[in-house]
């Protein structure tokens, strides 16, 4: 499988409670509206806590901490990712997620990169 890890910052005209709602809610909806047609096999969003803890982290390290939420979307194969977004379909799925993000995140701010993941630790206790 591979996972493509998308990295938001939500709009700074907005308040980040309704953000994250519209992001859980509706970009949701629309995502699982063209799960079939992209061949999504597993969507996760999640929303950035606030914590005094992760401050201090990002200030320690350098880290910008400007991220909001992340989705993860699964598929079975690099080449059955490719294969969803070059048809027609997939091409106008994708173009109307995009134009959705516009509406809760910066699109100058977003950060994607497809991964294959290592399972370094697995404890499920």
């Amino acid at each position: 499988m591979v996972k493509l890890v998308i990295v938001w910052s939500f709009r700074t005209d907005g308040d980040r409670e309704t953000l994250a709602s519209y992001l859980h809610m509706e970009h949701a909806a629309l995502v699982t509206k063209h799960a079939a047609t992209l061949r999504i096999r597993r969507y996760v969003q999640s929303v950035a806590i606030q914590s005094p803890l992760i401050v201090q982290m990002a200030a320690g390290r350098g880290w910008p901490g400007n991220a909001d939420a992340t989705a993860e979307i699964w598929w079975d194969s690099h080449d059955d990712m490719v294969a969803a977004f070059s048809s027609p379909q997939g091409q106008a799925a994708g173009a109307e997620l995009a134009a959705d993000e516009a509406v809760f995140c910066e699109p100058s701010s977003v950060t994607a990169f497809l991964v294959e993941e290592h399972i370094v630790i697995d404890n499920p206790a």
